[in-house]
Order: structure tokens, then sequence, then C-alpha cells
């Protein structure tokens, strides 16, 4: 069994779980063998991970959604051992809490599951519980002063392989954006933005108003219907991000930033469209599938702690920012500037994808990386290319989990622009099934248009002037297992 912190030795177990229901893909007529075993792992490592999240102190950070079903009961002990824990945990804390996930890792390496269509899902899930418990370790042992080259770092938290963005990709982003905004210079979208100002007193209600449209044109794409629970309130955060969605196996909670400076000024009425895409057609939606994943035991109860230094992000962020490529009647509800914000937002990250690697591995000035930016996006303000230089530099979340987005969204972007109609909706099914790292989503991609009948799509563009195919993610070595068309979603 996986040794937990020693703040929690000695003082009862947390428990939180119900050994009332045995998940679908683990229930036999003998509770033994490599399949159950994985699942009394996954539920140490629920365990284990709560725990480190507990003592993270006041700024946690490992635990973004957390799918599992609480119990009330259990649920009260989490919260005051979090009121117990305020301050962030020693050096000789942070290691034992390294040893814990690199045990839990070590047994996750050893069990062999049978290979056989049955288990195909479950070979996908144990792969991905080994990357998260990866890249648990190398984040925390940062916390140890152990330190990593960027690279590595991004490649054992994220999954991929850091790489810029080729300039014409970018200079193609630019083509279509200015199709719809007319110019992207300075003066163009701060007239623009001042033209379609939304008030913030409407911003919560008029992002309600699109919860149930957008949750139904997902639900109809993919022939189940899909209905969170959701929250949404207004805040005022010095942050980066403009919306931030989280939550429970109860519910969810959206938040919409207001931040005088970094953000009022950007909420227009296209832009509360794109964000409601974003957040509830994609992120909402998702995790929802995912806790039902769970609920009827297809899903390793551990994969609903999500966190964002994990190598699940670039999946899932990717899809949000894509959403709109992936599901084509979302676009029967955008009003005349909506699909213009979301590609804006895609060229912004992909710049800041190649600001990123600069800030972490050229030696870059703040006045050189600001300058790129204005080169190809004149109306990113020089304050918020200032943050978010000191952002990716200086904080180790986002040091690794901004880096998901930029690259998130040039995935997933061409992966909608190779694959067909029905493509697309298998590529969500898969998705909103469980977690996957880069690797598993682009492989399972492949498969997609590898198919010779063409129905799902084939490769008809390149992913840049130079690769056919991103040499970021290996292309050398398909999945293990062959997971059929379908198969690790609902259809119905």
């Amino acid at each position: 069994m996986a040794s937990r912190p020693e703040q929690f030795r000695d003082r009862g177990p947390i428990v939180f779980k119900d050994r009332g229901i045995i998940p679908s893909i683990f229930r036999r007529r003998e509770q033994k063998g490599p399949e159950y075993e994985l699942y009394e792992l996954s539920d140490e490592a629920i365990e284990v991970l709560r725990d480190a999240y507990v003592m993270e102190g006041p700024h946690r950070k490992l635990v973004d959604f957390d799918l599992v079903p609480v119990s009330p009961r259990d649920r009260r002990a989490l919260e005051r051992r979090k009121k117990w824990h305020q301050g962030p945990p020693t050096k000789r804390e942070w290691t034992e809490i390294v040893g814990s996930i690199d045990e839990l890792r070590s047994r996750a390496e050893r069990i062999i599951l049978p290979r056989n269509g049955k288990t195909a899902a479950l070979q996908l899930q144990r792969e991905f519980l080994l990357a998260e418990l990866i890249a648990h370790s190398t984040f925390y042992r940062g916390k140890t002063n152990q330190e990593f080259p960027f690279e590595e770092f991004i490649s054992l938290t994220q999954g991929i392989r850091p790489q810029m963005i080729e300039e014409s990709t970018l200079m193609a982003q630019i083509d279509s954006i200015t199709k719809g905004f007319g110019a992207i210079d300075s003066e163009s979208i701060e007239r623009y933005r001042r033209e379609h100002l939304v008030s913030e007193e409407t911003l919560p209600d008029k992002m309600r108003d699109y919860v149930a449209t957008y949750l139904g044109t997902v639900s109809d794409f993919l022939g189940k219907k899909i209905t969170p629970e959701l929250d949404i309130e207004a805040v005022k955060e010095d942050d980066y991000w403009i919306d931030w969605i989280d939550g429970d196996h109860e519910r969810f909670s959206l938040k919409i930033n207001t931040h005088p400076v970094r953000h009022a000024s950007r909420w227009t009425e296209g832009k509360v469209e794109a964000m409601a895409a974003h957040e509830i057609a994609g992120h909402a939606a998702q995790m929802e599938s995912w806790k039902n994943a769970i609920d009827r035991g297809e899903l390793l109860r551990v994969l609903g702690l999500t966190s964002v230094h994990y190598p699940g992000q670039i999946p899932i962020e990717g899809f949000a920012q894509t959403v709109h490529l992936f599901v084509p009647s979302l676009h029967r509800h955008f009003s005349e500037h909506t699909e213009s914000e979301l590609e804006l937002e895609g060229l912004r990250q992909m710049i800041y994808n190649n600001i990123h690697i600069m800030v972490n591995t050229t030696g870059s000035t703040d006045e050189e990386m600001i300058a790129y930016m204005h080169r190809f996006l004149p109306a990113e303000p020089e304050d918020e290319i200032r943050n978010q230089i000191q952002e990716r530099r200086d904080d180790p979340v986002k040091r690794t989990y901004l880096y998901a987005y930029g690259i998130g969204f040039r995935l997933h972007q061409w992966y909608a622009g190779n694959l067909t109609i029905e493509g697309k909706r298998e590529l969500l099914r898969f998705i909103f099934s469980q977690s996957t790292t880069p690797e598993q989503e682009y492989h399972y991609f492949l498969q997609l248009v590898s198919d010779r009948s063409g129905r799902y799509g084939s490769i008809r563009a390149p992913f840049s002037d130079s690769q056919t195919l991103p040499s970021f993610i290996d292309n050398s070595s398909p999945s293990s297992y062959t997971l059929p068309h379908g198969a690790a979603g609902e259809t119905a």
C-alpha cells in the first residue's frame, strides 16, 4: 500500500470511496488479477493526491476538477484538513509527498493487463495514470529544489516536446482573422471593443443564456445528453485568465474575470459567446462526460482528479479553444464576431507559445519578446505581455500549464481541418470518454485518418510548411493497442 505523508498517519484514514459499487470494468466473480489491482491502485492514488492537495496550503494547485463522488462526511473531513493546513509543506514534507507518488508510479509500471479488445480502454487509462504520476512527481520535485531543463520539464508534465510554431502558420491565422475584423492593429481592435462592450453587470446573465443552447448543441452532436450543474459568478482577479471553470462531482463553478486592467475592456458580445463556447461547450461538457463515465464504472476514479500541470491539458485546452471547428452547428448560435474572437485568441496563444519557449531557452530580452508579439498582434497590450513573460518564466505552475494553450490550439485546428464531420464526432467521443495524453489523442487521430474508407478523414493539409506530421509527438511508435472507432464513447 502506498505510504501517505506523515501528517496523515496515525490520525485514522481519510476514506473517499464507496466500496458498495465496483466499477463495471473491474466487476468479476473474483476480485483479483491486474484489472482489480489497477482499481485498488486508483483509489489509493486518490487518497495520496488529495492528501498532497490539502498539504499544499492556501494556494492549492494540484486538483483542478475533482469528479469523484464524496460522501458528506468525507467532504467535511476534507474541508477540516484544508483549514488545518494553511502553510506550504517543508522541503522534507515535499520529499515525502514525492516518495508516495513515486511508489504509486512504480506499482503502475508493474501492472500488466491482458491484451484484448475488452481491456483496450483500460490500457489507455493505465498509460494515462502512469503519465499523470510522472507529471506530479516531476512538478513536486521542483519544490525540493530539483531542477529540470525546460524541454524536459514540459515533456514530463504536459506530455509533449516544446516546439516553435512556424511564422507561416501565424501569418495564415492573421489572414483568416482579418477577414472578420477588417484589421487587427491596436486602433481597430480597441475601436471594435469599445463599440461592442458588454456591461459588467450583465455578464453573468449573458453567459447563463448560452448554457442550455451550447450544451444542447454538443449533446445533439455526440448523441448523448450532457447536463452539468453550473454556477456562474463575476470576479476581479489580477491573473492571466479571463474565465475559469472548476468543480466537483456535484457542481461546477464558472468565474468570469472582469479585472479592470487585464480583462474588463475585452468583454464584447462576441467574446462572451466565444468564452461560453470554450468553457461550457468545451470544458463543462467534457468534464460532465468524464464524471458520468466514472459513475457508470467505465473510467478509473483517479482520472477524475484533473490538474493543470499534467498531460491531459493539451487535449483539454486544445479542444476547448477549437470547439467551434469540431461541432459544426455551434455556428448557428454565433453573432457576427464570435468566430473571429475565437480565432484571434488562437493567434494570441500561438504567439505566446513561441514567447514561452523564447523566455525559457533563448535569453531574449523582454523588449525583444514584446516586439515579437507586436509584429504579429499589435493590439496586445505591452503590460500584458510583460505579465505573461514573468508568469511563464517564474511561476512553476504557469511555466508548465500555459504552454498547453498555443500548441493545443494549433494541434486541434489541424485535427479538425483533416477530419470529416464523422471523424470529428469520433474524436470527441474518444476524448469525452476519458483523459488522454497528447500522444494518445494523436494516435487515435492517426487511426481515424488511416481508415481506408475515408469516412473519418485524411491528411489533406500538412501540420506546417516543414512538417506533414508534427515532429514533437512520436510518430514512430503507434499505440500498443487498437481501439475500434467509437468504442470509447456512447453513441446513443
